[in-house]
């Protein structure tokens, strides 16, 4: 039987921050309640699958009220969890406290993912933050006090008006504390943001592009240095703490999302639901759960989405396993791209697999969007 993960949207924020484009949203907690029976009655359309990873994302899980969060727990109730080795919840310090986390290892929860951003409190408020740094040491200790053995810590850098000193204090402040995982993701600017509001009103200042570069660089050294290795554009972890979930993603393995603007890979289908919180609840509550946009990739799609999301991982793709899949050669289908990016040495071929290089990596934007057949 095929092993499937599940995606659990959990859309409501105290406050939305300045780089945020999810669809997440403040002032709707009284929505909260409702959101959550609506959860209920989606999941029973997929309780006979077979599930062995689970992350609750968002928004902010942990920002839910203890009641609601007690009740969010009845959810994985109705669907098996026998076979699931990872369970994810994310965290944003300052939500979480013993009687929470209680409830949160009861649900089964065995992965902790913090949304810390920055060790600087005057970079948080930058950010757009609503915590500060003695708020993540407090939530990580409960979290390390309830034996919460695989931790994951969010790192933003590249950040507007802010010195490259700064991500490298944070990464080193985060170091001391241990965790299996690292994310360490570069800010971009999206439509819809804070940020990008200032930016066109000339309120806010980009980093020099050498600078950025630099900046990255040191960054990735010293996790390299600490034995935290890369294993995709953004993501480190210890030895064994890769994150099992977000692979299924880029091995374009299958999944299932629930709740609001969940997004879903099943049976070679991509489907989604409705982003407004307000029109999922109403359309479950009223007809019962239907997804929205259900299209069936053409194998020139599911060749692409392999190849991008494939070699967004240090180790690459499989040629043999794209051979499985597709019955094609991969030299067949991709000779002229290989070879250009090759010859600038930002692709090579390591045994039976293709892979970026390091400096292919850092230009992964680039290299990736000349995989689209």
């Amino acid at each position: 039987m095929t092993n499937i993960g599940l995606y659990v949207n959990i859309p409501f924020c105290k406050s939305k921050c300045y780089y945020c484009d999810f669809p997440s949203f403040p002032n709707i907690d009284h929505l909260m309640e409702s959101y959550v029976e609506a959860l209920k009655k989606e999941i029973v359309e997929y309780r006979d699958l077979n599930f062995d990873t689970i992350f609750i994302g968002g928004g902010t899980p942990s920002y839910l009220k203890l009641e609601v969060l007690k009740d969010l727990a009845s959810l994985f109730k109705i669907i098996n969890i026998q076979n699931v080795v990872e369970f994810t919840m994310e965290v944003n310090p300052g939500t979480l406290n013993e009687e929470k986390m209680k409830i949160i290892k009861d649900m089964g929860v065995n992965r902790i993912s913090f949304g810390l951003q920055s060790a600087s409190d005057a970079t948080l408020k930058k950010l757009g933050r609503i915590h500060s740094f003695d708020d993540f040491k407090r939530s990580f200790e409960i979290a390390r006090k309830h034996e919460v053995k695989n931790i994951n810590v969010d790192l933003i850098y590249s950040i507007p008006e802010v010195d490259i000193e700064d991500s490298i204090n944070s990464l080193n402040e985060i170091i001391k504390f241990k965790p299996e995982h690292i994310s360490a993701y570069s800010l971009i600017l999206e439509e819809g943001t804070v940020f990008m509001d200032l930016f066109k009103k000339g309120k806010l200042s980009l980093k020099d592009e050498d600078l950025e570069i630099l900046e990255q660089e040191q960054i990735f050294n010293i996790l390299n240095k600490n034995d935290y290795i890369r294993y995709e554009i953004s993501n480190f972890s210890k030895n064994n703490f890769k994150c099992k979930h977000n692979l299924k993603y880029w091995n374009l393995d299958e999944y299932i999302g629930i709740g609001s603007s969940s997004h879903s890979y099943y049976k070679g289908k991509r489907f989604n639901n409705v982003a407004s919180v307000y029109e999922y609840i109403s359309k479950v509550e009223k007809e019962g759960f239907k997804a929205e946009n259900c299209h069936v990739n053409l194998l020139k799609e599911n060749i692409e989405e392999f190849m991008i999301l494939g070699l967004r991982k240090t180790e690459g793709i499989s040629l043999s396993d794209f051979k499985n899949r597709f019955k094609r050669n991969f030299f067949e289908i991709y000779p002229e791209q290989f070879e250009r990016w090759k010859e600038k040495e930002l692709i090579f071929q390591d045994a039976e697999r293709i892979k970026l290089t390091e400096k292919g990596m850092d230009l992964s934007n680039v290299v990736l969007k000349d995989f689209l057949l």
